[in-house]
């Protein structure tokens, strides 16, 4: 090993005489830089701001593709849901007898699960109710330092608390070997408890990824367009 390290610090040397040599010769000296000073790697490329927030908006939209993943595959549960309710007012109608408390809870249960899976590609796209009226009337630069507030004082701090609490939420169900207080309903509670759970770091997942998309519209200075920054007053068609 030592007799490597002085080989390469010859090789350094002989390099450095001869761009000496080269720059009294009228020849432009290249200038190099060392990782670590011992010149055996050159130093690694600094990272550019620009760079840095070009990735940020990358890693938001990777976020913002799981979330809608996860929303779009669930929505066939309510076609699911939707079966079983049919059939359990079809089947009270003609009489026939079934236990419809399980049917009923488990009508529930899905709507419950449709509803957690949904709630942080909700967020992403500006699907939630907002109080606007004192906002409304500003910019959307404004409305994005709002944002940016609410996000790290409020919605991140008391999401990832409740989310973190609701672990042992299901922990708790699963040990307990919790059902339903109706004898004849289902049983297994802490597998619905355990969609909710998921749906709660599902919305932390979701503050993320616009919290990162407000960071780089207010400092990266990318156009508004570019950022996709969905915030604000929304008028939808129905």
């Amino acid at each position: 090993a030592p007799t490597a390290f002085r080989h390469a610090q010859a090789v350094n040397c002989a390099t450095a005489t001869g761009e000496a040599g080269a720059g009294r010769h009228g020849q432009a000296k290249p200038e190099r830089e060392y990782w670590g000073g011992v010149g055996l790697l050159p130093a690694p490329p600094a990272v550019t701001g620009a760079g840095m927030m070009s990735a940020l908006l990358k890693l938001s939209e990777s976020m913002r593709r799981l979330l809608e993943t996860v929303a779009l595959m669930s929505g066939w549960l309510l076609v699911i849901m939707a079966a079983v309710t049919t059939f359990d007012v079809v089947a009270r109608k003609f009489g026939v007898q079934l236990p419809y408390t399980k049917l009923q809870e488990l009508e529930w249960h899905f709507h419950a699960a449709i509803f957690s899976l949904w709630m942080g590609y909700c967020y992403t796209i500006n699907a939630h109710p907002r109080v606007d009226t004192f906002t409304e009337h500003l910019t959307h630069r404004n409305r994005a330092w709002i944002e940016l507030g609410g996000c790290l004082v409020l919605a991140l701090p008391y999401m990832t608390l409740v989310a973190y609490y609701s672990l042992d939420f299901v922990a708790s169900s699963y040990r307990l070997g919790e059902q339903s207080d109706s004898t004849v309903g289902l049983t297994h509670r802490w597998i619905i408890k355990g969609i909710y759970a998921a749906g709660l770091w599902l919305v932390v997942l979701g503050i993320l990824s616009v919290l990162l998309r407000v960071i780089v519209f207010l400092f990266s200075g990318k156009p508004e367009r570019e950022v996709n920054l969905q915030i604000g007053h929304v008028v939808t068609d129905v």
